[in-house]
């Protein structure tokens, strides 16, 4: 089973997809703060920042038919922003810091955005497990305990337990190859 958030994130990127301009108004909603955030963080301006967020969100509506189900809708959402920030600085504030470009343009802010797909693919990866498996697999990961101390927490033997994290770190291994 999908997240709440996740699984509705994923039902508005298939509404908006199909043209639902109630799904985009829930979408929208949810991530225009968000976005005049982030901007705000780059060009100091707050009127500038709402109107690139509105630009963003604009985009992803013109941009709804080629929107893909299997990507993350914030990170591409967050992408576009992130561009229209850059086109906003290099032609509007040519005067800008050559660190509040660098900013945008840094690898690591690519990291962030995608994060917010890697974050998707491990939590699905993670809920398409057995859930002996990954109740198993939290046990050790999560919260630190000893394959001898969940053989004896779940009633099964030490090497059932090796098997399940076994299990789940094979899933793991593979999506992410």
């Amino acid at each position: 089973m999908i997240s709440t958030p996740e699984f509705l994130v994923r039902n508005l990127l298939l509404g908006i997809k199909e043209g639902d301009e109630a799904a985009f108004e829930v979408f929208y909603r949810m991530e225009r703060n968000n976005l005049v955030h982030f901007v705000a963080s780059y060009v100091k301006d707050t009127q500038t920042a709402e109107d690139i967020a509105q630009e963003t969100l604009l985009k992803v509506w013109e941009s709804r038919g080629a929107l893909d189900p299997g990507r993350n809708l914030r990170a591409f959402t967050f992408t576009i922003a992130r561009n229209r920030t850059l086109d906003y600085l290099r032609t509007y504030r040519p005067h800008a810091s050559l660190a509040e470009c660098e900013a945008l343009c840094d690898p690591a802010l690519d990291g962030l955005i995608e994060t917010l797909d890697l974050e998707r693919l491990v939590k699905k990866t993670f809920l398409a497990l057995p859930p002996k498996v990954r109740d198993t697999f939290l046990s050790s990961r999560r919260k630190g305990m000893r394959n001898r101390d969940i053989a004896l927490e779940e009633g099964i033997t030490e090497k059932a337990v090796e098997h399940r994290i076994g299990t789940a770190l094979k899933a793991f291994r593979k999506v992410f190859r």
